[in-house]
């Protein structure tokens, strides 16, 4: 399906996330052990003072709170979880501000309805890695999300403001996960170059 609608070839796809975040538990880990290098699909639960979570592999299980279930029990070695590190959102909840949890940057309501705003919350959010410990942060995002003129216009804003950093870079997921396997650095770090064409 994703090589007929989206010009992506099946050999190209190596890494998975279950719609609505429902993994199926471990009958859907057998599956992606077989298949493919990576699943992203697991929320992880952190409070706002706490650091998020680096890809790691399931060796030895997934040993966190399940936000989400199912989720798998057993050992699956060499997959790979890219974790979905909660977002946080300041919310007015009875005239008190908290600091609200969400698995994906559009899980978090209200959803920002200015650029400024948009721009101010994917900042702190990033400097919330970029200061603790330099996890990789996964903006993922459903595209109906940036639809919205304002959040697109943030949503750039945060980009162009993220690559003026020497030490930061866009990558893919498999990147990261080649960077996880052999890290190297920052001076030895060669990024790789996006393609532009757009598929007919």
């Amino acid at each position: 399906m994703i090589e007929k609608f989206a010009d992506v070839p099946a050999k190209d796809v190596n890494g998975f996330r279950a719609p609505f975040l429902l993994t199926g538990g471990d009958n859907g880990f057998r599956m992606l052990q077989r298949h493919l290098t990576f699943d992203s699909s697991l929320v992880h639960q952190r409070y706002p003072d706490e650091p998020p979570f680096f890809p790691y592999t399931l060796d030895y299980g997934f040993e966190r709170a399940c936000i989400v279930g199912p989720c798998p029990q057993d050992s699956y070695p060499g997959l790979w979880e890219v974790p979905l590190n909660v977002f946080f959102k300041d919310r007015d909840v009875d005239g008190e501000l908290m600091r609200m949890p969400c698995p994906m940057v559009d899980g978090c309501v209200p959803h920002p309805t200015s650029a400024n705003e948009t721009f101010d919350y994917l900042r702190s959010n990033f400097e919330a890695f970029y200061k603790v410990n330099r996890a990789p942060l996964p903006v993922f995002v459903h595209e109906a999300w940036l639809r919205n003129p304002a959040r697109e216009e943030g949503y750039l804003r945060f980009v162009d403001w993220m690559l003026e950093k020497e030490d930061v870079f866009l990558v893919t997921v498999s990147e990261v996960l080649e960077f996880m396997r052999n890290p190297k650095p920052i001076g030895a770090y060669k990024q790789r170059h996006c393609k532009k064409s757009v598929p007919e």
